[in-house]
């Protein structure tokens, strides 16, 4: 009998720390300032609020002011013609991209078969849309276009804030 209950207990102390092992927390999920820690905001978030500010869905006209702001934010740029015409560019195909994906994307989330994971990093999401424009416009742009470029992501960076960050990873 004495066998048999250490035996139990035995099994329960390995199934309880084995289940200790096992056990994942939850990611923690933290605010950040840019004006504090620009470098802790991600990539994929940086970028994506800087396209999302410099694009427009074809299908949409904008009111006036909305319309001055995006073209204020493309000429703070100061690029050369042929680079303006390739950021454009590249403007218009990343929020033709994202417009797309967030259909599916939304389709999916509201059956609950997606999660905001599969928005950002799920195959076709966000960072993989941030990350062929980027490609686009790295290829596409002058040294100086691209320069221009990542100096004003830069900025945005310091403007940005993100809840979550550090947890979707």
């Amino acid at each position: 009998m004495r066998v048999g209950l250490l035996f139990v207990a035995l099994m329960l102390l390995t199934s309880v720390a084995m289940a200790q092992t096992h056990d994942h927390a939850a990611p923690v999920v933290k605010h950040v300032d840019g004006r504090e820690h620009p470098e802790q905001i991600p990539d994929e978030v940086a970028y994506f609020n800087y396209f999302m500010g410099r694009s427009v869905s074809a299908d949409v006209a904008l009111p006036a002011e909305e319309q001055r702001h995006i073209e204020n934010g493309i000429r703070m740029l100061q690029l050369e013609t042929k680079d303006e015409l390739q950021f454009r560019l590249a403007m218009t195909e990343f929020r033709s991209k994202f417009g797309h994906f967030n259909a599916v994307y939304t389709a999916k989330a509201e059956k609950g078969r997606a999660t905001v994971f599969d928005f950002w990093y799920g195959p076709g999401g966000i960072a993989q849309i941030v990350a062929e424009t980027r490609a686009r416009l790295t290829k596409g742009l002058s040294k100086n276009g691209q320069g221009s470029f990542e100096l004003e992501v830069l900025r945005m960076r310091h403007n940005t804030t993100c809840d979550g960050c550090g947890g979707a990873k």
